[in-house]
């Protein structure tokens, strides 16, 4: 992915984060290895700032976004989960 994007950054988050430089430093070795057509050296590979916590806020800010409806205002989701999609 780094050699068709060619990002700035590749963020990685979730309970991984936490193993720090200890996965980290191999992660970045690696790409320089594989990586031959994108300037490696200007790719910053580091930890999500949300770190262990990134999947749960994730899934709590794509719940409370589904929540409300394309109007801006709330919707009853009392019995979605019983009555299955529309």
């Amino acid at each position: 992915m780094i050699t068709v994007l060619s990002p700035d950054r590749v963020v990685l988050g979730g309970g991984v984060a936490a193993a720090g430089d200890l996965l980290f430093d191999p992660i970045r070795a690696e790409v320089a290895r594989r990586v031959k057509t994108t300037a490696i050296d200007e790719v910053a590979i580091v930890p999500a700032e949300l770190g262990t916590w990134a999947g749960a806020i994730g899934a709590a800010v794509h719940g409370a976004e589904e929540a409300v409806g394309r109007d801006g205002r709330s919707v009853d989701v009392r019995g979605v989960a019983a009555a299955g999609p529309p």
